[in-house]
């Protein structure tokens, strides 16, 4: 097998059927890479199982309870056993030329440890998760104090999404989203899988970050390209909100993983790097982020 697509869904029927209808013609038209879909789903309480049940093509895993993200994903690898592995939101949209293109330029470059490709969103805007950096303090810092928007070119405020790069051109980047990440099996296998310490967020991060300490590159490739709504699930993005049942409950509580994730993201890979009043500066704002988050999703 060519290429295991995993995804993870969690009551998001609503945008489910344009993502099976996506995957149609690569699992069962398909002439040339051999591809199988591995979707895990995530105790949806919609119809999401029923709409999977209804496709044959598909290798369906339904948890009891909802593991999140990375701990699901480690699931579907148990299933999957292609020699590529793409981690692919299912609240995405695509054509029949990404994969294969994907998979040769793999194929083509062993040092490429993972790549991604442009990721839209439903208004044809790009998707700043696709082009990311590591939140470094001093990244975080001019993203939360709104300075990337101010010098929206300049690459000393861009770095924690990384909109001074041309987004039509291809790049080697520190990371990207996990909307769309290919990668090798042997790598997934040499790093042990997702970090299940992040339930959602961050997990995306931390693995490119593994990725890269074995000596390996990622990729963003914009020669093909999905549509991602974003946010279906949980409700916290402006992309997806619109399409998401989540209660408001919900909303605040996936916001609050989002903290988490930022805190267990710089404890395990940036933390000893930092001098302690840094560090310190860095709790305190992660503090503050999350006071602010709940006063927004409590209005």
């Amino acid at each position: 097998m060519d290429l295991s697509i995993i995804s993870v869904t969690h009551n998001n029927e609503q945008v489910l059927p344009e993502f099976l209808d996506s995957l149609k013609p690569y699992l069962t038209e398909n002439k040339g890479n051999k591809i199988e879909a591995v979707i895990v789903d995530n105790a949806s309480s919609d119809d999401s199982m029923k709409l999977l049940k209804s496709e044959k093509d598909l290798h369906v895993i339904q948890t009891d309870i909802n593991l999140g993200f990375s701990k699901a994903n480690n699931v579907g690898i148990i299933k999957a056993t292609g020699r590529y592995l793409l981690f692919l939101n299912s609240d995405t949209k695509f054509s029949k030329e990404v994969f294969p293109y994907l998979i040769t330029q793999m194929d083509a470059n062993p040092k490429f440890g993972a790549m991604t490709c442009r990721v839209l969103l439903p208004d044809g805007t790009d998707d700043l998760n696709t082009l990311r950096n590591f939140p470094t303090p001093r990244a975080a810092l001019c993203h939360f104090l709104g300075l990337n928007k101010l010098f929206p070119n300049n690459r000393f405020f861009n770095g924690y999404f990384l909109t001074s790069l041309d987004p039509t051109k291809v790049h080697s980047i520190p990371a990207c989203g996990g909307s769309f990440l290919l990668t090798r099996r042997e790598i997934i296998e040499k790093l042990g899988g997702w970090d299940e310490d992040y339930f959602l967020y961050g997990e995306d991060l931390d693995l490119c970050f593994r990725i890269k300490k074995l000596g390996y590159e990622i990729i963003y490739d914009p020669h093909v390209s999905i549509t991602h709504y974003g946010g279906v699930s949980t409700g916290i993005k402006k992309s997806g909100e619109h399409l998401s049942s989540a209660s408001k409950e919900k909303r605040r509580e996936m916001a609050d993983h989002s903290v988490d994730a930022m805190g267990i993201f710089y404890k395990k890979n940036l933390d000893p790097n930092n001098p302690f009043y840094i560090n310190g500066l860095v709790k305190l704002g992660m503090i503050s982020l999350r006071i602010l988050r709940k006063i927004s999703f409590s209005a």
